[in-house]
């Protein structure tokens, strides 16, 4: 971090947006996903598209209406540098505790203009220069200008896929159940704060009476799409998991997990993992096992940047514990 301060006052270059993103190298280099800065679009601007890091790469999986023809594409260069020498370069700036965080959290930053001329990829502060190859074999180039504010973006075309669509249905829930087949109940848990008219206790009891009078056999916890909310509200779902013996069993009891699950959801899967005899499946989590959260907001007095930082150290293993990666039993 020290370092890193150095250099934001190295008079060779104080063009603003490399001056910000040195202050973000020494947020990053922290290694902390909650404490970052707010505002990365109006700071440095955003493309208008949507990405997902795959195994193999990273996919253009949502295009502004008029440009759709992008949709699919696996990206290769970005300012004619090769993707994997960008994603390089971000690792310096993209708060994150561990490499599947990484993959959460990178796609604003790798698709802001401003940051990227601030890490040399690049000289435009405005548009970024992609090259891609479509799912048809074909390679394609585009610059694509950025916004300034989600207020200006322009609507968006994404990818819809058989697991997308299962979850548009439920868009607005932040929890939801379905039963497999008679015996299998998939709880979906999207988000750990209490959703209006229907709190997250109500939906504890709603699948205890189904886990009581179908005699459900195997039990699904998907938090795949869990960014995190209260912490507190694991306890209910631990609790109902402690009701039944027979689904607290190896090869009964399954959560599923991947990057996107964080912050309480992390603390969930701990949870799961001293507590219950659940199997893993899916991607590690976004975070160290054990880690720092509930940022606080504080404002930069000459600059009015605004930044937050983590307030609390979530333990819920072992303080040895110092894993920065979840298990996994079944990927």
């Amino acid at each position: 971090v020290l370092g890193t301060t150095r250099i934001l006052l190295n008079k060779e270059d104080y063009h603003p947006n490399t001056i910000k993103v040195n202050l973000l190298k020494a947020i990053a280099a922290i290694k902390d996903g909650h404490t970052s800065i707010t505002g990365i679009t109006s700071s440095f601007g955003m493309i208008p598209l949507e990405l997902e890091w795959l195994s193999d790469g990273i996919y253009i999986t949502g295009t502004a209406l008029n440009d759709t023809a992008l949709l699919g594409g696996k990206i290769t260069r970005i300012h004619h540098k090769k993707i994997d020498e960008c994603i390089n370069a971000l690792k310096q700036v993209v708060p994150h505790g561990n490499e599947w965080g990484l993959r959460n959290f990178f796609s604003p930053y790798l698709l802001s203009p401003g940051i990227l001329r601030g890490l040399g990829i690049g000289n435009d502060s405005t548009a970024i220069t992609l090259e891609a190859v479509l799912p048809n074999g074909k390679h394609i180039q585009r610059t694509i200008h950025a916004v300034f504010s989600f207020q200006n973006r322009p609507a968006i075309q994404t990818l819809v896929t058989k697991t997308i669509a299962i979850a548009d249905e439920y868009r607005e829930s932040n929890y939801y159940y379905k039963k497999i087949d008679q015996t299998i109940l998939y709880l979906n848990i999207r988000l750990l704060d209490n959703q209006s008219g229907f709190p997250f206790d109500a939906f504890i009891r709603q699948a205890d009476s189904i886990i009581r009078t179908d005699a459900i056999k195997k039990l699904i916890i998907d938090l795949r799409q869990n960014p995190g909310g209260n912490n507190f509200n694991n306890r209910l779902l631990i609790a109902l998991i402690h009701k039944y013996p027979e689904l607290n069993k190896r090869g009964q009891l399954f959560v599923l997990t991947g990057p996107t699950t964080y912050s309480a959801a992390v603390t969930l899967r701990a949870d799961f993992e001293t507590k219950t005899a659940a199997l893993f499946a899916g991607l590690p989590v976004g975070d160290r096992v054990n880690h720092p959260g509930d940022a606080k907001t504080y404002t930069l007095p000459h600059s009015n940047i605004q930044i937050r930082i983590s307030d609390y150290f979530w333990c819920y293993t072992s303080d040895k514990d110092k894993r920065i990666q979840s298990p996994i039993d079944i990927y």
